[in-house]
């Protein structure tokens, strides 16, 4: 009777009736992507969330640009359990072009098959003082001058002019047109 049992068990797993059959497996889709780009500043990270579906349970991994697997950096990024890439707050001098200034992608993946998110472009901006200058120009009384704000390059595309502040104290906003 013993044997029976165990030949009929035998036979029921070999058919395969124990485990699900690849019909009711799925391949990895993606429930939530992260934003095509990503800015923060260094003094509040951020966090990339990227969540897939699938049967079995797609595994969640982080690559760069080039296909290589991501790897936590001490301080500056780590991946959680949950398929987050978190970029913690960082002090001026740990920035890294290669860790801050790069390109990831979400790679979900199981038994069945992978998929591979858009491309995320993620910046980490340094939260740092910055003096703009105005250059002497000579103008002769009556006549149009034209002064410019020269702003570092590095803060060119995160900073607008809405207004000057003349000798004084006068400000003059973008919008006015008077003076």
């Amino acid at each position: 009777m013993v044997v029976i049992y165990l030949l009929s068990l035998a036979l029921f797993v070999s058919s395969g009736l124990a485990e699900p059959s690849r019909k009711d497996q799925r391949g990895p889709v993606f429930r939530t992507e992260p934003s095509s780009r990503v800015e923060f500043s260094n003094s509040s990270g951020t966090e990339l969330r990227c969540n897939a579906d699938g049967i079995p349970t797609p595994r969640l991994t982080w690559q760069t640009r080039e296909g290589g697997n991501t790897r936590d950096v001490a301080g500056l990024r780590y991946t959680r359990s949950d398929g987050t890439l978190v970029f913690p707050p960082f002090a001026r001098n740990d920035y890294r072009q290669d860790v801050h200034d790069t390109v990831y992608q979400c790679l979900a993946a199981n038994t069945v098959g992978s998929i591979v998110s858009r491309e995320v472009h993620v910046r980490g901006v340094i939260k740092q003082r910055f003096n703009p200058q105005v250059y002497d120009d000579f103008v002769v009384r009556g006549n149009t001058a034209v002064l410019r704000c020269h702003l570092p390059t590095f803060v060119k595309e995160y900073v607008s002019v809405d207004s000057w502040i003349r000798n004084d104290d006068y400000v003059l906003k973008m919008t006015d047109t008077r003076n």
